[in-house]
């Protein structure tokens, strides 16, 4: 990026960071800076070195209203787990150490089974977060790594420096969330054990392919895909993003809008299922995966072109609550199946928890359909004070580039740092890690690096 910058000396774009700001990502094919534009997954891009000319073509886009009605689930859930066995097996390199990264929930679970089933060595490998938030993952895991016979190593983190973030902005230019910077921690820790000769295995992606993501809310028109997708997946409210960029709240909205209009679904429902797998699965969770090769090569089934496109054919019918993903995990290990799960009920539990559990989903969903969902918050947790080296760090980002400045309201910074109690941890970091990308693109500073030895809590 700094060399694309020092060549054509781009401006910011300030309606893909008031995207940025709203969502944790662009829209489409927008960067932060004007003129420079990511290539849409499936594209081919010609150069015509006589000429110098160039001619881009999408030669593949999904489209998620093309279902397939299968109707014996168990038939399905058996091709499923065929695709993601051979999945697995295309991933792994056996002259490799492969790691999985295990924790208590389905996905990491469901290729640790298929790893197993197939007799692939590997080994598994958990961490302790820094707030200890995910304590009975590490329990789980474990527990799942002793019934397949397996080494699993556990690891405790800390919570990140300024360090460990000052590393994720320069490899990842601010397109990875500055708050997971705890995670570089994880893996110093099995490079420095295993080497770099490693295939680092995660369950990334299976909350998106083998669930409904059908949403919640009925909608009549695409006004009301455009309110619903912001209500469920804003980390700023679009008030705030409109006041710190001076973009009016229309003109955010209309963004949003058009983009939406572009997909090759016509059903309202498919284009939000759209959204969530090319905008925030491709935007978010992929900047991750590539964050994580930067230390050794990072795979997951769950992305593989075959299984992905079977899987995302399944209607939702038979996705809703977790039914293909239980008859899924059934058929890959019935005896790691009844392992509990973090945060939901075991394959095999009574009907009557099966029961509450649903009904408890139901009732959640029911909230979101009704009058009250725009109050939906999707992200939270505790809030940053004054004197935390996060606000500390980001106020003296807008005092020493002005760009930042430029772009920003000065005023509504202000107030978002002076009321920074009142704010999800979520949010600032989203602020911060625009604010950092600005100042070390734009200003070539970076006021990270001065906090090098202090913990960001």
């Amino acid at each position: 990026m700094q060399f694309i910058i020092n060549l054509i000396q781009p401006e910011l774009d300030t309606m893909a960071m008031a995207q940025q700001l709203l969502f944790n990502y662009s829209l489409g094919k927008k960067t932060l800076m004007t003129n420079v534009y990511r290539l849409e997954p499936a594209t081919l891009l010609r150069i015509f070195g006589n000429s110098l000319e160039s001619r881009v073509d999408n030669i593949h886009h999904f489209n998620f209203e093309k279902k397939s009605y299968y109707e014996d689930i168990t038939k399905v859930a058996d091709e499923l787990v065929s695709l993601f066995s051979t999945a697995c097996k295309n991933r792994v390199d056996l002259n490799n150490k492969n790691i999985l990264s295990l924790s208590g929930g389905h996905d990491s679970r469901a290729v640790a089974a298929a790893l197993d089933k197939n007799s692939i060595p590997f080994i598994a490998a958990t961490f302790l977060d820094p707030n200890k938030k995910y304590s009975t993952d590490i329990e789980v895991a474990e527990k799942l790594a002793w019934k397949l016979n397996i080494e699993c190593e556990r690891y405790y983190l800390s919570p990140p420096s300024g360090n460990d973030l000052d590393t994720l902005l320069r490899i990842k230019n601010g397109l990875n969330y500055l708050a997971m910077a705890y995670i570089l921690q994880f893996f110093d820790n099995l490079s420095g054990k295993h080497g770099s000769r490693v295939t680092y295995i995660t369950g990334d992606g299976g909350d998106k392919v083998l669930v409904s993501l059908d949403p919640a809310q009925k909608m009549n028109s695409l006004d009301d895909l455009v309110d619903y997708t912001i209500s469920m997946n804003h980390v700023f409210s679009i008030s705030d993003v409109a006041a710190i960029t001076n973009i009016p709240e229309n003109e955010i909205i209309d963004g949003i809008k058009n983009n939406l209009s572009t997909y090759p679904e016509k059903a309202l429902s498919q284009k939000y299922v759209h959204f969530l797998i090319y905008e925030r699965a491709f935007k978010w969770f992929f900047e991750g995966e590539d964050r994580n090769r930067f230390y050794f090569w990072s795979v997951t089934p769950f992305n593989s072109i075959p299984f992905f496109d079977y899987a995302m054919k399944c209607p939702d019918k038979i996705k809703s609550y977790d039914t293909l993903y239980q008859a899924f995990m059934s058929r890959l290990s019935p005896s790691i199946a009844t392992v509990d799960y973090v945060g939901r009920p075991r394959v095999n539990q009574s009907t009557l928890s099966r029961h509450m559990y649903d009904t408890q989903l139901y009732l959640k969903r029911r909230l979101i359909k009704s009058s009250l969902f725009p109050l939906y918050t999707p992200f939270t947790g505790p809030s940053y004070n004054r004197k935390s080296n996060t606000i500390k760090c980001l106020q003296q980002q807008i005092d020493n580039c002005d760009i930042i400045s430029r772009h920003m309201s000065p005023f509504h910074l202000a107030r978002v740092i002076n009321n920074s109690s009142k704010y999800y941890k979520t949010t600032l970091n989203n602020l911060f890690t625009i604010t950092s990308f600005i100042e070390k693109l734009f200003c070539n500073t970076r006021t990270i690096s001065k906090y090098h030895g202090d913990y960001f809590t």
